[in-house]
């Protein structure tokens, strides 16, 4: 039908009304006639409203490391679609993409599919060829009618329930929680990363007699300057490395492995080993140039407040940001009102989802911050960096969007 990848991607982008369709019953159609509902391979589900992909990555990282065989599906991507399907720690292959995609064109017939629900199917086609000992699904959105949901699964963990995509799944954080709380199924070893979790979250595990594993309650951690400990029941392990992540979804990744009773594997030593090679772009991310440039997804404000207490200022800082209209510009914006000190707002004159300039110019007022500049060409930062020292620091966050454009032309304006 198509011959590369992108091409395919454009069709699927196009291939249904919708870009979301909350109805599961078209993605399951299709993946019973194709088989991937359920698998020989342990399945883990990971949800929330931030630190998902971080859970994801670590537990892929870990799983690997101690020679396991791993798939993972997550979204979105930063530079390419194939992030997004990795065998073992590598993305997977073009061409390999577009034989799901085929197949998957023949299996539906004439099921229409949204995008997400496309490249759901593709992935699970993928791991269905292999002989993995584990899958990791990472859920796109809300989790109740999210197409990662329609798979059997032994592990569901919720990382953190913040305000989100409102538009889809609520306003408050009980409705959001309710959403977040569907990836619990029967059976399956259920684990939460927050012990004030939404009363909504409470009733479902009630209504569905879900045995939950609390953080602060079931599980616990320790944190250090550079290390944590954890314990679980029987289980303490101390001096566990620390990466550049919020600590709860590593405590959140241990007790998972809990749940699929690898016990042989819960050493600091093998730990150790996946943490040591862990690496997942967009997360506290720090690129060492000529000074230093700080790159975060942080696109909600649970994300935003988690960022602001992991930054450090050694001299000037400089936000390069720009976010969706959906998300709370405000009060992101203020959260550092006292750390920056100047915005470059980058604009983006493509992509309908961003804000605008008049939407920044009316917090700024607000804010009373009169340092800020906008940009809708990222190599204009280039004639602004250049008197920037070792103890300066651009800080690139707000969307997958900005730092997907900024680390594309990162050799434009960070010359060591």
């Amino acid at each position: 039908m198509f011959k590369d990848l992108s091409s395919w991607l454009n069709y699927l982008d196009k291939l249904h009304p919708t870009k979301i369709d909350f109805d599961l019953d078209r993605v399951v159609e299709v993946a019973t006639r194709m088989g991937l509902l359920y698998f020989d391979a342990k399945v883990i589900v990971v949800g929330g409203t931030n630190g998902k992909g971080t859970t994801c990555a670590l537990l892929e990282s870990i799983l690997f490391a101690n020679e396991y065989s791993v798939g993972v599906f997550s979204s979105p991507h930063i530079s390419r679609f194939n992030e997004r399907i990795r065998l073992n720690g590598q993305e997977v292959n073009d061409s390999e993409i577009i034989d799901a995609f085929k197949d998957i064109n023949i299996y539906r017939n004439d099921i229409s599919l949204t995008y997400f629900e496309y490249t759901t199917l593709a992935a699970l086609y993928i791991f269905k060829n292999y002989n993995l000992s584990f899958i990791i699904l990472e859920v796109g959105l809300g989790g109740r009618l999210d197409a990662v949901n329609i798979v059997h699964r032994d592990v569901a963990i919720i990382t953190s329930i913040g305000i989100d995509h409102t538009n889809y799944l609520g306003d408050s954080v009980d409705a959001i929680g309710r959403e977040k709380a569907y990836i619990y199924k029967d059976n399956c070893y259920a684990i939460i990363g927050v012990n004030d979790f939404p009363s909504s979250v409470d009733k479902y595990i009630i209504e569905h007699s879900i045995d939950l594993h609390v953080f602060g309650r079931d599980f616990k951690d320790n944190i250090y300057d550079n290390s944590m400990s954890w314990s679980s029941g029987n289980f303490f392990l101390e001096n566990l490395a620390l990466p550049s992540i919020v600590p709860v979804n590593l405590s959140c990744a241990l007790e998972c492995l809990k749940g699929l009773e690898l016990n042989s594997l819960l050493k600091t030593e093998l730990i150790n080993n996946g943490l040591n090679k862990f690496n997942l772009f967009g997360r506290l991310t720090v690129v060492k140039k000529k000074y230093s440039i700080i790159f975060d997804v942080a696109h909600n404000l649970q994300a935003i407040e988690n960022l602001s207490k992991k930054l450090q200022k050694t001299g000037t800082s400089l936000a390069v940001f720009a976010m969706c209209k959906d998300k709370d510009i405000y009060n992101t914006i203020n959260t550092f009102i006292d750390y920056f000190d100047h915005w470059y707002v980058v604009i983006f004159d493509d992509d309908l989802r961003m804000a605008e300039p008049t939407e920044y110019d009316l917090v700024f007022r607000k804010l009373a911050i009169k340092n800020y500049t906008y940009f809708s060409l990222v190599d204009d930062l280039v004639k602004n960096t250049n008197e920037l020292t070792s103890s300066d620091q651009l800080v690139v966050f707000g969307s997958f969007s900005i730092v997907e454009k900024i680390k594309h032309k990162l050799h434009l304006f960070a010359k060591s």
